[in-house]
């Protein structure tokens, strides 16, 4: 019986906690492995309800308290599998919001380029 307990306080210490996950580590990765646009897309959220950001490309680094909503027009920089970085400056508040979000929401407006 002691060596059953031993052996399970041992696996539970070394294996991290399910569900946890390093999100700045996959953010630096992600940021260094995704397809960079040049130039940026325009792009605009459609359906309902809160379209969240995450700190990285996973479902388990959201940011609870950073979202956008139908209508609402996103800069995205760069793409990692189902998910696009993107910027989103709130016209009423002025403040810039960056992150990554899933894309299935978003809706292709055209490229972000100075006029020639």
């Amino acid at each position: 019986m002691r060596l059953v307990l031993s052996l399970l306080l041992l696996l539970v210490t070394a294996v991290p906690a399910l569900g946890s996950v390093d999100c700045q580590s996959l953010a630096t990765e992600a940021n260094e492995k995704s397809a960079a646009f040049h130039p940026p897309e325009a792009h605009v959220v459609q359906g309902s309800g809160r379209l969240y950001f995450f700190s990285a490309p996973n479902s388990l680094c959201k940011i609870p308290a950073v979202f956008v909503i139908s209508g609402d027009q996103l800069v995205v920089y760069s793409e990692q599998g189902n998910w696009y970085q993107v910027m989103y400056l709130n016209p009423k508040t002025l403040n810039v919001y960056e992150g990554w979000v899933e894309k299935t929401r978003l809706k292709y407006q055209g490229t972000v380029a100075p006029k020639q």
